[in-house]
């Protein structure tokens, strides 16, 4: 390929990105907690969508199982567990991962929380032209960087949805809008 269609091609790309946006957020911190729990802080394009909300920014918590670190090549389901009204992304982690118990039941999956707190107190996992587009978050940005950070079964019969309240809702709303991205909730 010669000089002048490789520019074009690359304008092209360029322009896209631009007009379509990103499905990659800007991560603008990343924290390792533990062996087995990372933090993300996002500056989202689908929350800055949203006319109220003035910090389009919000936490991703990614929990690995114990197995992770000594696996090698192993591939995870996700497990995308969205939190109630007016609590947080840690909330269902500490649910799933059952601390206090033996872990003995609990499956080897990757759990993700995502912060859904906004300006009205919660984001209902809903796109929004006042409070942004929380559903793309989780279907977009959330799994672009959960998918490329981490060894995931990068399909739909790796991805599951879970919640209780504002996540309830959220994860059985986004399962029935978005089967090509989730086997169940």
């Amino acid at each position: 390929m010669n000089t002048p269609k490789i520019a074009i091609l690359s304008i092209a790309v360029l322009l896209l990105t631009v007009a379509c946006g990103s499905p990659h957020p800007r991560v603008r911190e990343e924290t390792k907690r533990t062996d087995t729990l990372v933090k993300f802080r996002i500056e989202s394009d689908a929350i800055a969508q949203g006319k109220l909300e003035k910090r389009p920014q919000t936490d991703i918590f990614v929990s690995l199982p114990d197995s992770y670190r000594s696996s090698g090549k192993r591939r995870y389901p996700v497990v995308y567990a969205l939190h109630g009204f007016g609590d947080g992304g840690m909330s269902m982690i500490l649910t799933l991962r059952g601390k206090g118990s033996s872990g003995a039941d609990v499956p080897e999956v990757i759990v993700v929380g995502i912060e859904s707190g906004n300006s009205l107190g919660g984001s209902f996992y809903a796109n929004s032209p006042a409070t942004g587009n929380w559903e793309d978050l989780i279907t977009n940005e959330a799994i672009s960087l959960v998918d490329r950070k981490f060894r995931t079964i990068a399909s739909r019969e790796g991805r599951a949805l879970a919640g209780y309240s504002m996540g309830g809702f959220g994860s059985w709303h986004i399962a029935v809008s978005r089967p090509d991205l989730f086997c169940g909730a």
